[in-house]
This record gives structure tokens, sequence and C-alpha cells, in this order.
């Protein structure tokens, strides 16, 4: 048989032994298998060195590991890296509890409540029979409460009223919640009867008493101490020790003061207003100057001088003022019909985005200042409040303990905010003077009282009545 002759391009090269074959097929690129096998070998050798090259280098500090110094998981024997490894493996730990176990139920709870707002809303009778049987329970537990504090009174002073009494738990490590919060809850009568089996009846004075006294966790030690003791309350009449930090200096005199009615910058009112006075005269200056000053030419003009609109009556400036009257005129006809409002929109849009960008900078620049003020500003007021509640007395029954006062408005309908609220949002001393003046002082039981007498929205004719029969004869 003749030999089949092949042209140069139909040959082909192998990519191991580099010689040339002849194959039909278009995916074969060895001239043998041995070829192929040897390719293959070599192959898995530089994929196992760069996997070597990369196990072998520490994942914390990235230097080349040898077998003496590699310790486990891709890290080198260095106390730091290992230190780091620890760290590491607890934090892949916690995340692996977390999305097996809580991620999970927060998602169930998604669904259980997804589910619920379905079954409510096909089913609304049903949801109503069965809000009323809570209710109904609630009272019943509320009832069994009122009974319990009807048959005792307070174990320090003696109190009788029950609106008046308190739960006080004796030891807080056993304490699981609230007596209110487990009625809300639902808990049946067996757990509020031994949750009640843990706390001792005190009024809300005795109560207030007690935690000014030992604040923190309280022992059942200490309540009982408290209890057989009798105390002096010389104590009470002690100044406030201030720290270095929370004196301030005032602007104008440069003394060093605690706290001020107007300003926190000024001692006394004296100061705030000449500073005030002395700032107004520096402003009416420097507007009397520029005023005074030509704007094309910068000289002093005077009475001879003085053309219009501060400028000169030198014909250079005339000229340049009326050159720049003709360019506000066509400004203002360009602001008013050309510009377009969408035009405007985008600039004041990206000036709202500065501004709240600038804000928001110098707050993170000074974040500790502004907190730290924010936070002595809180603490004077307290301060002053308490002084304040430490010259007054009970309006009913006299109580001189400040810590067990509080503040009623005698008319609720000009009530605007709580005294409280007010020092917790930062508003100045006069807001809170105003507020104040629609007040009286009462002890937390006296004021207690007051609400359970009469409603909780009290008029200036009922605190009167009231006062008038409950009051004792020693302060009325």
């Amino acid at each position: 048989m003749p030999k089949t002759e092949y042209l140069p391009e139909e040959y082909k090269t192998c990519r191991y032994c580099e010689k040339k074959f002849i194959s039909s097929s278009e995916n074969r690129f060895y001239c043998s298998r041995q070829c192929f096998k040897m390719a293959r070998k070599e192959y898995e050798q530089k994929l196992c060195k760069s996997n070597y090259a990369i196990k072998m280098t520490c994942k914390h500090c990235g230097l080349f590991m040898n077998r003496k110094t590699y310790h486990s998981g891709g890290c080198c024997n260095k106390e730091s890296c290992i230190d780091k490894e620890k760290l590491h493996r607890k934090k892949l730990a916690q995340r692996k509890h977390y999305n097996t176990h809580v991620r999970k139920s927060k998602r169930d709870k998604k669904k259980e409540a997804e589910s619920s707002r379905r079954h409510r809303k096909n089913n609304p009778t049903k949801m109503r029979a069965v809000e009323q049987k809570k209710r109904l329970e609630r009272k019943q537990k509320r009832e069994w409460i009122t009974n319990y504090k009807e048959s005792k009174s307070c174990e320090k002073c003696g109190e009788n009223r029950w609106f008046c009494l308190d739960f006080h738990h004796l030891d807080i490590s056993q304490k699981k919640l609230n007596m209110a919060g487990i009625v809300y809850n639902g808990c049946p009568l067996a757990v509020i009867k031994a949750e009640a089996d843990k706390c001792i009846l005190l009024c809300a004075n005795c109560h207030r008493h007690l935690h000014f006294l030992f604040k923190g966790d309280l022992t059942p030690e200490q309540t009982f101490q408290w209890l057989n003791s009798v105390e002096k309350l010389d104590f009470l009449s002690n100044d406030i020790k201030y720290l270095d930090d929370d004196y301030t200096e005032c602007v104008h005199c440069k003394k060093k003061f605690i706290f001020s009615p107007n300003h926190v910058k000024y001692c006394s009112d004296e100061c705030f207003e000449t500073e005030r006075l002395i700032k107004r005269r520096v402003d009416s200056k420097r507007k009397y100057n520029k005023q005074m000053t030509c704007k094309h030419c910068g000289t002093r003009c005077y009475k001879h001088t003085y053309h219009s609109h501060a400028c000169c009556n030198a014909p250079e400036c005339i000229e340049a003022e009326k050159i720049y009257k003709r360019k506000s005129v066509q400004q203002e006809y360009y602001d008013k019909h050309i510009k377009s409002t969408e035009a405007v929109a985008k600039s004041e849009k990206k000036k709202m985005q500065k501004e709240l960008k600038r804000r928001s900078d110098r707050f993170i620049n000074n974040k500790e200042h502004i907190n730290k003020t924010k936070r002595l500003a809180k603490k004077q007021k307290r301060d002053w409040l308490d002084d304040y509640k430490k010259n007054a007395s009970c309006a009913c029954c006299g109580e001189k303990r400040w810590f067990c006062l509080d503040f009623h408005h005698i008319d609720s309908s000009s009530k605007t905010q709580k005294i409280s609220d007010l020092i917790r949002c930062s508003f100045g001393f006069k807001v809170i003077q105003r507020e104040l003046e629609k007040c009286i002082v009462l002890c937390t039981n006296c004021h207690r009282h007051l609400h359970f007498d009469c409603e909780k929205k009290v008029s200036a004719e009922q605190t009167e009545e009231w006062l008038n029969k409950n009051r004792k004869k020693e302060y009325a």
C-alpha cells in the first residue's frame, strides 16, 4: 500500500516532548499516553508546592514557617500569634452559636408574630374574648395584691394606707421581676405569691430612704440593720462636695462658680448683662465703620465726601457704583424669572447636605467635650433642684427628707412636661423655674394619696379642697 503523505499544516506538536504527530480529534494535545501522564504529574507537583507555601505562612504575622515553627491552624509558635489564634477561634465559636441558636430563634419569633397577626385579623371576635379574659385575670390579681397590702403595714414607720406601700426584695439575686411586671405579663397567682414571700412591705418614703442610704445592691443584713436602727438626719444638712472639674470660670469677672441661673458661662446676672452691653457696643462700632467706608476704593467717607450707599464722591467710584447697581438689577431679574425651580431646589439640597455634614463632623470631632458639658449641666441642675428641696417641706404632712419629696402640679391642664424630663432633655434654668412656679411640694405618700382620692388630671380647686381636708394643723 502506498504511504499517505500529510501536509505540514496537519501535524500537531506534543505539549510535553514537543514531537510532531497526527490526530483526527481537535482535543488531543499529547503524542502518547505516557506524555499525558508525565505532564499531569508535573502539574500536580506545582499545585502541591503552591498549597504548601500558602499553608506554611502564618495568617497573623505573614512569616514563612518550618515544621519547627509551625503551631496549629496556619499559625506560628509566637505568643502574640497564639493569643490572636485563640481569640479568632473564640469568635468563630460565638458566631457558630449565634447562627445555630439565636438567629434561628429570632426568625422563629418573627414567623410566630406574623402568624399571630394573621390569626387576629381572621378571628376578631375570638381575640376580643381572649383579651377580655386576660383583663379579668389581671383585675383579680390586682385585687389580691390590694387585699394583701390592706392586711399589712410599713415595717419601719407603720403606714396603713395600702396605696402608699411598696414591695421591697430582701435579696436582689432572687428577684425575677417587679410585682407590676409579673401581673402585666400574665403570670399565675402561685408565682405572684412566691414573689411576695421574698419581699417586705415599706411605704414609699421609707423605701426611698433605704435606697438613698445604701446605693447599689442591698443585702438582707443591711435592710434588717436599717429597720432596727434609729436614723439621725444631721447628715442631710451637710453641703455637697464638688470636684475641681465641676467649677467653671466666669467669662466677665473670671471668678470660679458651680452653676448660674441664667447661663453656664456667667456667675451672676450682673456679669451676664454687662458682657451683653459690651458686645452690643462693639457690634455697633463695627457696623458704623463698615457703613462709613467706601466699598470700591476703601477710603474713609465723611459728610462732605459721602455720595450714597457706602460710596465716596470720586468719579471712578460713582461709575463703579452705577455698574454695580445695573448688575444687581440684572441679577435680581435672573433670580426671579429665568432661574428654574429645580436648580434652586438642588442648590438648597446641597447646602442642607453641607450643613448636616458640617454639624456631624463638628459633633464627631468634639464628641467627648460636648458629652462632658451636657453631663456637667445636668449635674448642676440636679444639685440645684436638691438644694431647692432641702429648703422645702411637704405642704400636707411637713416631711423634710428631701429625697422623699415630689413636685405636684396644682392644675394639670397647665402642665407642659415633668420636671425630671426637663432636666433629662437639657432645658434651661428659666424653663425649669417657670414649671416650678406651677407646682407645690408633696412627699410621695401624700402625692399618692391625692391621686388616689382624686383623678389623674387634677384641677386647682380639687387640690385646695384635698389639702384643707388632709393637712395637719401644724402646717395649715
